[in-house]
């Protein structure tokens, strides 16, 4: 009988294919919080940045308006210029129609169309 060894496993600790993929994973976890941070810190001076621009405008648009005297109120408004009395209207002649003019309706409101002025 030939004597066998045991089959016994020996464990020596972590290899190192396991401690080199626990640094990868530690180091890219680093890198996106790294990253996450970096993003916020330019989002906040590009929207600080964008607010001095803004407000530089209005400043320069309102030293502007000063300089031309544009914001200031309007001055009020002069009475109006009394006009020249009407000329007085002349009288048309008067027509064979009751002493009716030739533009006016007859008094009983029908007007027709072809110029007959009679009531109806």
């Amino acid at each position: 009988m030939s004597y066998e060894e045991p089959m016994v496993a020996y464990d020596y600790g972590p290899s190192f294919s396991s401690i080199l993929t626990t640094l990868a994973a530690v180091a890219l976890l680093g890198l996106g919080i790294a990253l996450a941070v970096l993003l916020m810190r330019l989002v906040l001076v590009a929207t600080r940045a964008l607010t001095v621009f803004s407000r530089e405008r209005e400043l320069r648009l309102e030293t502007l308006l000063a300089e031309t005297g544009a914001a200031a109120p309007p001055a009020p408004a002069a009475p109006p210029a009394p006009t020249a009395p009407p000329a007085p209207a002349t009288p048309a002649p008067p027509s064979a129609d009751d002493d009716r003019t030739e533009g006016t309706p007859p008094p009983g409101g029908d007007a027709s169309d072809d110029g007959d002025a009679t009531p109806r």
